[in-house]
């Protein structure tokens, strides 16, 4: 009777250890600060960026419903879809805390068991193990009505959140963007339309990015569709916006030479803007072009002495970019333009 009481209780301890874990993973990332992050990447159109929560915890069970959701949004499931395959998710983490109640059960019928056929009912170990038995019961309870609690809380901010569709009738407009390499891999990107036409650096891809009144969403592949475009239209008319927003007398100005001309807006494309630039050139026109990180544009004239303006530009293209933040760092190289197109100097 001993043995089995022991045995049960530790059976309980076994169960319990394996899945306490998991269901407090909750309380290592509060559910406040995943929807206050949400709510921001909402606003900036990049809901995808809460794979890297969901992948920093994939045991926790507001990370698995967050990832059925935004899987179910990535592969361009309908809105009433997608909140459908929340609910189902909400529903099924809600019993995370079925394990640790069977630990707790289990511990406290050992300790039972132990108390009834010990003749040393009152030792130090029995009461210990009783204890233990009650313990897990009580923090069952607990976790499972916190855990229920925070999922029924995540998924009503969470459901509508992932469940909207901006691309059902809003105006938008399309302006293109560079990003890295690097950047295109992260697996929250990896459905992103991109193409490296015409931007001259291996490191760099050309992105897409619908301005919403609601704010901005990288446009993806499955979305072009949706626009009733291929990706040549948008391409076309993405340069056109964009050429909207750099004036004439910007290109004068740096290619009078003497000095570098640094257009920063900072509202995200400046960089980007390098892709307007062989458009304005004429026949013979050459520019250098740093761009650095996402709010750099640097221009300048080769001048008399094309080599000595190089020299001069490549370590305020190195200094810029190891200034940059790391999330906006493009590239430290030197660029030539040209009407032809642009191409690596340095």
């Amino acid at each position: 009777m001993k043995a089995l009481g022991l045995f049960l209780a530790g059976l309980g301890l076994v169960l319990a250890m394996s899945s306490i874990g998991d269901t407090l993973l909750f309380r290592r990332a509060p559910t406040d600060n995943v929807l206050n992050l949400a709510k921001e990447l909402e606003k900036q159109g990049q809901l995808g960026r809460l794979w890297k929560i969901a992948e920093s915890a994939p045991d926790a069970p507001l990370a698995r419903m967050m990832a059925a959701g935004l899987d179910a949004r990535r592969t361009g499931r309908t809105g009433a879809d997608i909140a459908q395959v929340m609910e189902t998710a909400r529903v099924q983490e809600r019993s995370t805390g079925r394990w640790l109640w069977v630990a707790a059960m289990l511990s406290l019928a050992g300790a039972l068991v132990l108390l009834i056929g010990s003749a040393a009912a009152r030792t130090v170990s029995v009461a210990a193990v009783t204890a233990l038995g009650v313990g897990f019961l009580a923090l069952a309870f607990q976790q499972a009505n916190f855990t229920a609690t925070e999922l029924d809380r995540a998924c009503d901010v969470l459901g509508p959140m992932l469940a909207h569709d901006p691309f059902d009738g809003a105006p938008y407009t399309i302006l293109p963007a560079l990003k890295t390499a690097e950047w295109m891999q992260l697996p929250e990107h990896s459905a992103v339309l991109s193409d490296d036409t015409g931007v001259g650096v291996d490191t760099l891809r050309t992105v897409y990015v619908l301005n919403f009144q609601t704010g901005p969403v990288f446009l993806e592949a499955e979305r072009l569709d949706r626009l009733g475009i291929d990706q040549a239209t948008c391409r076309r008319e993405a340069l056109k916006n964009l050429a909207a927003t750099l004036p004439r007398e910007t290109i004068d100005t740096a290619l009078a030479g003497g000095s570098v001309t640094r257009f920063r807006l900072k509202d995200g494309y400046d960089a980007a803007r390098l892709l307007a630039v062989p458009a304005q050139l004429k026949a013979g026109e050459t520019l250098y072009a740093v761009v650095s990180d996402d709010d750099t544009l640097a221009l300048v004239g080769p001048g008399k002495d094309a080599e000595q303006t190089l020299v001069q530009l490549v370590p305020l293209a190195m200094q810029w970019f190891a200034q940059a933040a790391p999330e906006k760092k493009l590239t430290p190289q030197v660029l030539s333009v040209t009407a032809a197109g642009i191409a690596v100097s340095y």
